[in-house]
C-alpha cells in the first residue's frame, strides 16, 4: 500500500496487519508495523495501542514494549485489561495483581474481564489464597461472577489440592456447573489420587452426557494408582465397544521410540545456556536457566 500513489494505511489497514501477525507469530512484522504505527501517530487510536500490547503478547515480547503506552491511554479500561491478562499469561501474577489494584486508583473501574483475567494470574502463578480473597472479593463490589470465574477459581484450587473446597465453590455456583468444570474437578482429583471426588465427578460428566473418552481414563487411572485392577478392566469394556463402533485408533501420530540416552542428548543440546520460549493453550512458559517461569506449577 505504501508503494501505491494514493494509498497509505491507517488506523483498520495496521489493525488487520498486527491481528495477522499476532495469528502468525511473526515478531519482526509486528514489530516493523509497531514502528510504523509511532511514526505516523496511529498509536493516538486507542484500539490500535490495544491491539499492539496484545499482539507483542503473543510474540513474548510486549514487557520491552510497554513505553509505547501514552499515559492517557491508561485510561482505558480495555488497555488495563489487555495489560492484566499479559502478565498472567507470562506468570506474572504479582506484577498482575499490582495491575489490577492500581485500576482504581487511576480512576478506572474493574469489570467482569478484570477480575478474570486477575484470577487467570492467580492461577498461573500458583497465588492460591489472593485467587480465592479475589474471588469472595467480587460480591463486595457488585460483581457476580460468570461459569468462567468460577471454573478459573475452581481450576486454582484442584491445582493446589483444595478438592474439598473446589467441590464447595461447584455447589454452590447460581448456574447449573457445565462439562468443563468437572473435566477440571476430575482431573484434579486424578492428580492427587482423590477416588472418591473421581467419581462424583464422572458420574456428573455422564449425567451431562460427555462423551469424553478422556474422562474415563482419568478415572481408570485414578483406580489403577489405588490397584483397583477390577474396576480398570470395567472401564476397559469402553475400548472394545467404541472399536465395534467403527472406531480405529491413529498411531501414526504416536513419536518413534528412541534410547534414554539419545533423549538426554538431544534435549541437552536444544537447552544448553538458553532463553526458551513456548506456550500451551493457557499461557507462555519462559525456561531459563533450568527454571520455568510457572515455577513448574503449570
Amino acid at each position: 500500500m505504501s508503494e501505491e500513489e494514493g494509498l497509505k494505511p491507517n488506523e483498520v489497514t495496521v489493525l488487520g496487519a498486527l491481528s495477522a501477525c499476532s495469528q502468525l507469530g511473526a515478531v519482526r512484522g509486528g514489530e516493523k508495523i509497531h514502528s510504523y504505527i509511532v511514526n505516523a501517530k496511529l498509536d493516538m487510536h486507542v484500539i490500535v495501542c490495544n491491539a499492539v500490547i496484545d499482539m507483542l503478547r503473543n510474540a513474548a515480547l510486549w514487557i520491552k514494549h510497554i513505553r509505547c503506552l501514552r499515559y492517557d491511554m491508561w485510561k482505558n479500561l480495555v488497555t488495563w485489561n489487555t495489560m492484566v491478562m499479559a502478565f498472567a499469561m507470562h506468570g506474572d501474577g504479582y506484577k498482575a495483581l499490582e495491575l489490577f489494584e492500581k485500576m482504581g486508583e487511576n480512576g478506572v473501574c474493574p469489570d467482569a474481564v478484570s477480575y478474570l483475567a486477575a484470577l487467570c494470574a492467580c492461577n498461573h502463578a500458583g497465588l492460591v489464597e489472593d485467587g480465592v480473597k479475589l474471588f469472595y472479593s467480587m460480591a463486595s463490589s457488585g460483581m457476580v461472577p460468570n461459569v468462567k470465574h468460577y471454573g478459573t477459581v475452581v481450576d486454582l484450587l484442584g491445582r493446589a489440592g483444595r478438592l474439598q473446597e473446589a467441590y464447595e465453590i461447584v455447589k454452590s455456583m447460581p448456574m447449573f456447573p457445565d462439562v468443563v468444570l468437572w473435566q477440571t474437578l476430575l482431573g484434579a482429583s486424578k492428580t492427587y489420587g482423590n477416588v472418591d471426588m473421581a467419581e462424583m465427578a464422572s458420574q456428573k460428566l455422564v449425567e451431562l452426557g460427555s462423551e469424553g473418552c478422556g474422562d474415563f481414563v482419568l478415572l481408570s487411572n485414578v483406580y489403577a494408582a489405588h490397584k483397583r485392577w477390577d474396576d480398570v478392566g470395567r472401564l476397559d469394556e469402553i475400548k472394545f465397544r467404541i472399536k465395534a463402533y467403527g472406531y480405529v485408533a491413529k498411531t501414526n501420530h504416536v513419536l518413534h521410540d528412541i534410547g534414554e540416552e539419545d533423549k538426554e542428548n538431544a534435549l541437552s543440546y536444544h537447552f544448553y545456556n538458553r532463553e526458551i520460549i513456548v506456550r500451551d493453550r493457557a499461557r507462555f512458559h519462559r525456561f531459563k536457566e533450568g527454571f520455568c517461569s510457572c515455577r513448574d506449577y503449570w
